[in-house]
C-alpha cells in the first residue's frame, strides 16, 4: 500500500531530477542567458542569476514561457520546467506584491508561512502594522531603488517617518524609496530594504509595528531576531 511522501523523500526526488537546460531571450529574440540549472533552484534564484548577466535588479524581471508568466518566485524550477526550455524576459516597472517575514514566538523563529506581513490596511498618517493579511502593495521599480504604494490609498507610500516608525504618507523622493540589499538573515529568497533617506536603517517589524532601525539601535532582544525582522519575502500577488 502506498503512503504519503515525506518531505525528505520529496527533496531526494527533486535532487534526483536531471538538470534543466535553460536559455533566455530578450524581446528582440537575442539569447542573453544559457545555463544548465539544478531543478531545486527557485524562480527567484534564476532571476537573480539573469540580473547579473543583463544588469538591473531581479525585482524588475519577469520571465515568460510562450504566453505564460512564470510565478511564484519561490517555486523550484523543477516544478515549472523540464528538459530544454526557452524563456523570454521583460523588464517591468510595476508589480503587485505582498510582504512576508518571520515571527518570533516562544523563543524560536517560526516559518514564513506562520510569520508576519506588512498590512496595507491603513489610512494617511497611520503607523503601519505587521499583520499578515491578504492586502497587497504596488511596487514601483525606480533607477535609485523601489517604493511601495498603497492600493487602497493611491499616492501614499510606505515611508520612513521622522519618529523611526513606518507610516503611510506622501513621498518626497527620499523617505519612500528603498535600496534592495541581500537579506540580513542570509535567506537567499528574501531581501532587506534599506532606507534611501537614512542609509543603514532598515524596514523591519517589532511587536506588531513597522519601524526603521539600524543594528546598533535595534529594539529586539538579539541581533539574530533583528536580522529576521528586517528580512522580507516579496511575493507576487497577481
Amino acid at each position: 500500500m502506498g503512503g504519503k511522501t515525506s518531505k525528505g523523500e520529496a527533496s531526494e526526488r527533486k535532487e534526483a531530477m536531471p538538470p534543466l537546460n535553460v536559455s533566455i531571450l530578450n524581446m528582440s529574440g537575442e539569447e542573453v542567458f544559457k545555463r544548465e540549472l539544478m531543478p531545486t533552484m527557485t524562480l527567484l534564484g534564476l532571476k537573480k542569476a539573469l540580473a547579473e548577466e543583463v544588469g538591473g535588479t531581479s525585482v524588475a524581471l519577469k520571465l515568460i514561457r510562450g504566453s505564460e508568466t512564470l510565478q511564484p518566485d519561490l517555486m523550484p524550477l523543477g516544478e515549472m520546467l523540464e528538459g530544454d526550455t526557452e524563456l523570454t524576459f521583460i523588464r517591468v516597472n510595476v508589480r503587485r506584491v505582498r510582504f512576508q517575514s518571520l515571527a518570533w514566538r516562544g523563543g524560536r523563529a517560526d516559518s514564513y508561512n506562520d510569520g508576519c506581513g506588512l498590512s496595507s490596511a491603513a489610512r494617511a498618517g497611520d503607523t503601519l502594522r505587521n499583520a499578515k493579511d491578504e492586502t497587497s502593495w504596488v511596487m514601483h521599480v525606480l533607477a535609485e531603488g523601489v517604493k511601495f504604494e498603497s492600493e487602497s490609498q493611491p499616492g501614499l507610500f510606505i515611508c520612513n517617518a521622522e519618529d523611526g516608525t513606518g507610516k503611510l504618507l506622501e513621498g518626497n523622493g527620499q523617505r519612500e524609496v528603498f535600496r534592495e540589499i541581500p537579506a540580513l538573515n542570509g535567506e537567499e529568497d528574501s531581501v532587506t530594504l534599506e532606507s534611501l533617506a537614512q542609509p543603514g536603517y532598515y524596514l523591519c517589524h517589532c511587536n506588531g509595528t513597522i519601524y526603521f532601525h539600524s543594528l546598533d539601535r535595534r529594539m529586539q532582544y538579539s541581533d539574530t531576531i533583528f536580522r529576521n525582522d528586517a528580512s522580507w519575502r516579496l511575493q507576487d500577488y497577481d
